[in-house]
């Protein structure tokens, strides 16, 4: 892979102003991605995933909310860019999955006019090309006698079957980028496994980076390469997906571990993380994790832990235990019980 990234997130916010207060729903992430890469962003709902992958295609409005900080595609500056340029990106270099893919698709046209549209966007050809390349794509994601299902409308095909239409609509215009935002929820387990399966197929295929967006850290383990733990707006541990399951060095990453339900061996009663993430209108002085870790001290009620080396320069985590404390804490009390 090339030194520079293909997206390089820097101390991004994202803010809401509401009548109760600044919601902080993105306060300072930091993160890259680089070409042919899938990076998980996981963590708890409301954590701010979904938040931070709108803010690369720039799909927050400016009047309703406040976005600082710096992302770069391909050296080009996203924040703050103009609408005609964001728009130019959409879709021909950046694309996203979104979560439902019933509200994301119009009812009144019909898949195939749709992927023609998002194609004709980007490129200036002929409807009959147009029509010949979303039959392609139809027929590349696994949607079976794709000339037909491209007159069929979205409440025609079944979840799976729309979320297939939703890769293909994203990859139609072989973009750099794929954001895929909880792409298979809703989704039962076999299908689920089918479409990450072709998120990554397709991923290797067009060697197209992808930030994987999810709460199933299962999920994370099977299909990507580095892994960011969102909490609370913030990230708290970001590294190599082996180096993150075998050496996690924060404490939230651990509740994240033992709450997931193993089939391979009976350990009781899962271990739920106690308590509530806090609001994001008045967030911990101290690190945010602090009311609901069990590990917590002094510092940490004060003071915010910056993100800092943890075992290796390419694994991060945010918080006041030393490195050493938190090797020992994983090794003896941690991972014995998982």
């Amino acid at each position: 892979m090339a030194d520079e990234p293909l997206l390089r997130v820097r101390d991004l916010s994202v803010h809401f102003p509401t009548p109760d207060g600044l919601v902080r729903s993105v306060d300072g992430l930091s993160f890259d991605v680089r070409a042919g890469e899938i990076l998980g962003v996981v963590g708890e709902s409301g954590s701010g995933k979904s938040v931070a992958g709108k803010a690369i295609l720039g799909l927050h409005e400016p009047g309703q909310s406040v976005t600082t900080g710096e992302i770069r595609y391909a050296g080009r500056q996203v924040v703050g860019a103009a609408e005609e340029e964001l728009r130019q990106l959409r879709g021909s270099e950046i694309a996203m999955i979104f979560q439902d893919p019933l509200s994301s698709l119009h009812p009144y046209f019909t898949i195939g006019d749709q992927l023609s549209e998002a194609y004709r966007v980007h490129n200036r050809v002929s409807r009959k090309a147009a029509r010949a390349r979303a039959v392609e794509m139809l027929t590349l994601v696994g949607i079976p006698a794709a000339a037909r299902s491209y007159g069929a409308y979205p409440h025609e095909f079944s979840g799976g079957m729309r979320q297939r239409a939703m890769i293909a609509m994203a990859l139609i215009c072989d973009p750099g980028l794929l954001i895929a935002d909880e792409p298979t929820t809703a989704l039962d387990v076999t299908v689920q496994a089918q479409i990450l399966q072709l998120i990554w197929d397709l991923s290797q295929e067009f060697g197209s980076a992808v930030v994987l967006i999810t709460h199933d850290l299962g999920v994370v383990a099977e299909t990507c390469d580095r892994v960011v733990v969102m909490y609370a707006g913030r990230c708290l541990e970001q590294a190599d997906v082996v180096d993150l399951f075998e050496r996690p060095m924060s404490p939230y990453t651990w509740g994240l571990l033992g709450s997931i339900p193993r089939i391979d061996e009976t350990r009781g009663d899962l271990a739920p993380i106690a308590g509530q993430p806090p609001s994001l209108i008045d967030l911990p002085p101290g690190c945010s994790f602090e009311p609901r870790c069990g590990f917590a001290f002094g510092s940490c009620t004060s003071e915010r832990p910056e993100l800092s080396a943890a075992g290796s320069e390419d694994h991060l985590a945010r918080c006041h235990l030393p490195v050493p404390d938190r090797q020992e804490i994983w090794r003896t009390q941690i991972a014995p019980a998982l």
